[in-house]
């Protein structure tokens, strides 16, 4: 049983959600917000606040003094146009500081990556195949994963990898609201053959990253945390039509300009290291984006409530609540 825990990256979306799931079940949580975050809903909770940034070592140090698990969420995260070299850059310090806090303090590091680095070849196996990023951020986040395991390993570091579904649903993913809107204004088009998404409810995450923390997972191992099936994004989009009460009519376009700019895309990233404009969002559009979760399910005993579509569900369904839609 873990009593003391430290979450990096605590004001975020899944950081928010992830405190407040912890402090529920009895743990003591601390947790590190940059100065700009409110932290009063968190202190209201009973959890105790360090300021500060999480690529400062000896803070990070302090941090986690007397702490069990170290959940490490900060990030620079896709949504930042950085560079490569300053996405490798802040990931590396972020991730040095971590795994030095929890190597000084004992403590268990859930690193949380990203299948981002993945995105080049789906459906893979963390066990089977290699990563491929097709982005600076996915690139930055196999490097962190790298140094896990040829440097801290080396270490006896107890580390564990948590990789997220990109653009997690459910309650808080404010990320969503730009496609909802667009949905609702009817200002949208859809691919004759589009592609699918792969997402994740957040206390789906949530769940996974306890799950990842505990004695079942294997120091070392790389978990991947998304729904058990991808979810066509022509359904994706009907259902939030059906949440929001609004007529499902989108414009319907080909698809091949998408999937061959998708493909253009990988292949430079992989034998230059640029990333094209809008990559994401072709990619968005028109990739089969599907990962293979049996090992994650088998080993770790993971086991989403949510598919995807319920996930988006419940992203609408707290946007119409907060007035956002």
């Amino acid at each position: 049983m873990h009593n003391r825990v430290l979450v990096t990256g605590a004001g975020g979306f899944i950081g928010r959600r992830l405190v407040s799931a912890l402090c529920g079940s009895g743990m003591q949580v601390r947790a590190l917000l940059r100065p700009s975050h409110d932290a009063s809903e968190m202190e209201a909770e009973g959890i105790e606040i360090v300021r500060g940034d999480a690529a400062d070592a000896a803070l990070m140090k302090s941090a986690a003094a007397q702490c069990d698990v170290i959940y490490h969420l900060a990030a620079a995260r896709g949504f930042k146009k950085l560079s490569g070299r300053n996405f490798a850059k802040e990931n590396t310090a972020l991730i040095e500081a971590a795994a030095g806090a929890a190597q000084d303090n004992t403590a268990r590091l859930v690193l949380a990556s990203s299948v981002a680095v993945m995105r080049g070849r789906p459906p893979l196996t963390p066990a089977r195949s290699e990563p491929r990023p097709t982005s600076h951020y996915g690139a930055s986040r196999m490097l962190n994963e790298k140094r896990l395991h040829e440097v801290w390993r080396n270490r006896q570091l107890d580390y564990r990898i948590a990789r997220i579904a990109e653009r997690v649903a459910g309650p808080g993913a404010k990320d969503w609201q730009k496609i909802v809107r667009a949905v609702r204004d009817g200002r949208y088009r859809l691919l004759a053959r589009g592609g699918q998404i792969h997402s994740c409810d957040v206390d789906d995450v949530v769940a996974g990253l306890q799950l990842c923390a505990g004695d079942r997972a294997e120091p070392g191992a790389t978990y991947i945390l998304v729904a058990r099936d991808p979810a066509a994004l022509k359904d994706v989009f009907a259902n939030i039509a059906d949440e929001l009460g609004v007529a499902f009519a989108p414009r319907m376009v080909s698809g091949w300009p998408l999937r061959a700019y998708k493909r253009i895309g990988d292949q430079v990233f992989s034998m230059f290291g640029l990333e094209l404009p809008h990559a994401f969002t072709a990619g968005f559009h028109a990739w089969p984006s599907h990962y293979d979760t049996a090992a994650t399910s088998e080993r770790l005993g993971f086991a989403p409530r949510y598919d995807v579509l319920q996930a988006v569900r419940r992203t609408v369904g707290w946007m119409r609540a907060e007035g956002a839609v």
